[in-house]
This record gives C-alpha cells, sequence and structure tokens, in this order.
C-alpha cells in the first residue's frame, strides 16, 4: 500500500524503571593491623581528591620502629667502618707477612659481614619508612565517599574496608 508523507511530532520521553548505582567503587583499607584509628577525615558523601588524607592512624608505635630502624644504620655503618679499618690493616700486615693468611681471611669476612649487615639495616629502615606511611590513608582517586565503617579509636585489621570511594563521583542509571 502507499501513503502520503506526513509531518508529526515524535515523543522524547520513554518511561523506563532501573537503578542508580556507583559506575566504580572502590573498597579502601590499610595495610597494617593491630594499629589505633586516630582520626577519620571524611563523612559519607564527602568529595575528595587524589592523594587527600582520608583517616590517620596512631603512628607513635611506627615512628618509634622507624627511629629504631635509623639508628640500626647508623650501628651497622660504624661496623663497617671498623670492618674496614681491619682489613685494610689486615692487607699491609699481610704483605710484611706479619699475620697469617688465615687471620687475614677472618678480617676480609668480618668486612663482607659488616657490609651484609648494613645492607639488611638499610631494608628495615625502608620498611619502616613504608609501614610509617601507611599510617595515612590516601584517596587513591577523586571521587565521592559512600560508606564510613571505622570511627576514632577502633583498631585496624589489614584489608578490612574502613571507607568506600565512588571513582570520579559518577553514577550510572541502570534501565530495565
Amino acid at each position: 500500500s502507499v501513503g502520503t508523507a506526513q509531518q508529526s511530532s515524535i515523543p522524547l520521553q520513554v518511561q523506563a524503571s532501573g537503578s542508580i548505582a556507583a559506575w566504580q567503587e572502590m573498597s579502601l583499607g590499610v595495610e597494617l593491623s593491630g594499629v589505633r584509628v586516630a582520626q577519620v577525615l571524611v563523612e559519607v558523601g564527602s568529595p575528595v581528591r587524589t592523594g587527600q588524607a582520608l583517616l590517620l592512624l596512631d603512628a607513635r608505635t611506627l615512628e618509634v620502629q622507624a627511629r629504631q630502624a635509623e639508628a640500626g644504620v647508623a650501628l651497622a655503618r660504624a661496623s663497617v667502618d671498623l670492618a674496614l679499618a681491619g682489613a685494610t690493616r689486615g692487607e699491609s700486615l699481610l704483605a710484611q707477612k706479619l699475620i697469617s693468611a688465615s687471620n687475614y681471611e677472618t678480617l676480609q669476612a668480618d668486612r663482607n659481614r659488616a657490609e651484609a649487615q648494613l645492607t639488611s639495616a638499610v631494608a628495615e629502615r625502608d620498611a619502616a619508612r613504608l609501614r610509617l606511611g601507611f599510617a595515612t590513608l590516601r584517596a587513591p582517586d577523586a571521587g565521592i565517599i559512600s560508606a564510613r565503617n571505622v570511627q576514632p579509636g577502633q583498631i585496624v585489621t589489614n584489608g578490612a574496608e574502613l571507607l568506600r570511594l565512588i571513582r570520579r563521583g559518577r553514577i550510572e542509571w541502570r534501565a530495565e
């Protein structure tokens, strides 16, 4: 059949039902266990920037551990200096045949052991600094806080969800 072309309006509204959900939601927690929460800096609905501090843990114990690790590095450096001096002195004594090869090898081993202890102390210091850095939970991305499951004074555990963040503050409507 053939008809005549006509101009007409098309409705711009479509009725549908659905739900609104976060585009991406991130569960945020800390990498430390057994540390007390000192301060929660955000509430549900708070907009946050990338890198913004969200939560502070009581870092006093971690600061003491970091200072102990620094002292361990200083002690290990002093041991290396002493062992190097002994090895250098032993080398000149060996050249003059004033000590045995066995004694010289012991001095070299002491030097190697002191250097290894320094490497270990530096690694422990770096680990202590890293743990101290974990005392502040920072936003991995900009967004909006959608849940808060933590209170000041609470003892946290590794991997527990403390806050939830809607990435970029973006939500989606999922129509049915």
